[in-house]
């Protein structure tokens, strides 16, 4: 169009030419830095260069000229069997001239389109000279080419380069493994299912996918990652969740968009499929064995351990929690770990077994009634064993069930498999049963013993003193228990000894262990250029007593079974006169800790002496005014 077409202002001409008369060229030098371009892959929408490199070694400028032969492709043979069906139908029917003339076109038309070009295709490189020279693949369909350029220097038959040419179009595409089905397993209602499904990109294009989830199935399937970009030839595993929330068969069709990378607004760069998930929610049920456990009794501070058995009778999987209450009507301080169980959580496979061991731990010196509940089905791991006593911030038990009751609601107990727990906790315990001694009477020697405080002493829970495990020093542990006055009376020097025995019973229900450890006993062996340390009066007094044994108790420790008793014999030798006091630590394993003062006294031949049975002495009460009060002895 004259009127709309505007020439540049300067548009420059190559033109070449030469004064050779035919066969009269120099022989050129010419070399190529490859023989062969392969393009990169790409959309049929799409188009990629290449560059290659003429590089003149010669003394002399070359003429070069490139000519590409005939494009070949996969579709060639569709297209010359098509030619074929055209002549056939050419020679059978007589007016089917204008249907032919427009497959020929059709064919014609195909067979014309360009796939490779290259610019410049002609020119001269000067002497040691070199030549760019771009080529470019557009292809028209998803197929592989192949092309031939030939690169003529000089115009000579003779000094002919060859270059192979290919390219290959691909559209895009995903492949879903097991023909584009995943199935599950009969699931339990609000458990969830997972597994890995791969697929595939075929092609060497990159591409994008994104998986198109329908709201009405976002709380049944999930896909992870539900988009991404997936590489020439890469595989791809997904995490398929299944979680079915009502009892019924599902098949679930979840649509896949795939675009080529960077090709968003091209239509034919898109391709959608579909992964269909097909899997069964149901209902199941686990039962508890035994039905009630029965611990027995526990000492504080140790455990038990039980076992009991659960059983998944359903066809699927089901999820579980283990927890404990407190049984109705029980009244116990469920302030610690009382029960711990082997597997807190977990999923029961269908129709098997586990077994389950429950440790028993009490904290206090009581019986317990506790109910061992299985939480299954949806919610069931979340729940973490809730005890419904506890409340306020969760309370971390010693490697077993996380106990918080911050929602208040009791489970129901009715609907779940239970197995009710029975047991106590107890401390060893001894007892002083009867006292005596040749010349003293009982009760004479119950007050002179502090009998009634002492087994009160040990009848009360233990403290802070009475746990200490790591206290080495027998000296530190008598001055921190709590002290009992046991007075063996008064004697000349040289007279009979005082010999009183204690019988020792055991009124719990387990073996008791007990030991009498005098102030410089010791479980450490100091070694022997460990200086001594300064010894007080009073050190040395207690070091003498211990030397020349005054006081004497047989046996130092022992072992008493539940129910059964043993006699201690306590001796004090008057060999010395004076009054001597010695502090021994009572010692009931891992029960209470006491500490006896022995007190004796020695007398001189001519020493004189009045002995009080006790310090104290409480008065029976007598009325006021009252004019004759009865006479009250103290003996």
């Amino acid at each position: 169009n004259e009127v709309s077409f505007v020439p540049p202002t300067c548009l420059p001409l190559h033109v070449h030419g030469h004064t050779f008369p035919p066969m009269g060229f120099f022989t050129p030098d010419g070399h190529l830095n490859k023989h062969a371009i392969t393009f990169p892959a790409c959309h049929p929408s799409e188009q990629n260069h290449q560059i290659l490199m003429l590089s003149n070694t010669g003394g002399q400028p070359m003429h070069w000229h490139i000519t590409i032969d005939s494009t070949v492709s996969q579709h060639d043979e569709e297209l010359k069997k098509t030619r074929a069906v055209r002549e056939q139908m050419s020679a059978i029917l007589d007016d089917g001239s204008g249907i032919m003339d427009s497959m020929g076109g059709t064919l014609q038309a195909a067979e014309s389109r360009i796939i490779f070009t290259c610019f410049p295709s002609s020119g001269v490189v000067p002497p040691g000279g070199q030549q760019l020279i771009a080529f470019r693949f557009q292809p028209q369909m998803a197929t592989t080419y192949r092309a031939r350029a030939r690169c003529r220097l000089n115009r000579m038959d003779s000094a002919v380069l060859d270059v192979a040419l290919m390219g290959q179009s691909f559209n895009p595409r995903l492949l879903l493994a097991d023909e584009g089905s995943i199935f599950f397993k009969p699931s339990h209602v609000g458990s969830t299912a997972t597994r890995n499904y791969m697929i595939e990109n075929p092609s060497r294009i990159a591409l994008t996918f994104d998986w198109q989830i329908a709201q009405r199935h976002g709380g049944v399937v999930a896909i992870e990652p539900e988009m991404g970009i997936l590489r020439g030839n890469e595989r791809l595993q997904v995490k398929v969740t299944f979680r079915p929330n009502q009892e019924k068969k599902y098949m679930i069709k979840v649509p896949c968009n795939c675009t080529v990378v960077g090709m968003d607004d091209e239509p034919t760069a898109k391709y959608r499929t579909s992964l269909t998930v097909v899997g069964e929610g149901v209902l199941g049920g686990l039962t508890m064995e035994p039905a009630v456990l029965d611990f027995s009794t526990v000492r504080i501070g140790a455990s038990e351990s039980r076992q009991v058995m659960l059983f998944n009778s359903a066809s699927c999987a089901v999820p579980f929690t283990l927890g404990y209450t407190l049984a109705p009507n029980a009244e116990a301080d469920d302030s610690g770990s009382l029960l711990e169980f082997s597997t807190k959580e977990g999923v029961l496979p269908a129709r098997t077994h586990i077994a389950v061991n429950v440790r028993f731990s009490p904290v206090q010196r009581m019986p317990y009634r506790l109910v061992a509940y299985c939480a299954h089905g949806p919610g069931a791991v979340a729940g973490r064993g809730a005890s419904p006593r506890s409340e306020g911030s969760p309370v971390s038990d010693r490697g077993g069930t996380t106990r918080t009751g911050a929602s208040g609601v009791e489970p129901d107990l009715s609907a779940l498999p239970c197995c009710e727990i029975t047991g106590a906790g107890a401390y060893p315990c001894l007892c002083i049963s009867d006292v005596r001694a040749l010349r003293v009477s009982k009760a004479h020697l119950w007050e002179q013993f502090s009998v009634n405080a002492i087994n009160a002493a040990i009848a009360e829970e233990r403290t802070d003193v009475d746990r200490k495990t790591t206290e080495f020093s027998i000296q530190r542990l008598i001055a921190d228990s709590p002290a009992f006055r046991m007075d063996f009376t008064a004697g000349p020097v040289g007279s009979y000894p005082m010999v009183v025995y204690l019988q020792l019973a055991n009124n719990g229900a387990m073996p008791a262990h007990f030991s009498f450890r005098f102030p410089h006993d010791t479980d450490l062996q100091v070694e022997q250029w460990w200086p001594d340390s300064v010894e007080t009066d009073e050190e040395k007094v207690m070091e003498m007593i211990q030397d020349h044994r005054l006081f004497t108790i047989e046996p130092a420790s022992g072992d008493v079974p539940a129910g059964g008793s043993v006699t201690v014999r306590f001796g004090y030798q008057h060999k010395f006169a004076g009054e001597h006091v010695l502090p021994v630590l009572f010692d009931v394993k891992d029960a209470k800790r006491l500490s006896l003062v022995l007190c004796g006294k020695t007398l001189r031949p001519d020493e004189r002496h009045l002995h009080f049975v006790t310090d104290r002495h409480r008065f029976q009460p007598v009325a006021i005014g009252d004019a004759d009060p009865p006479l009250q002895y103290y003996e």
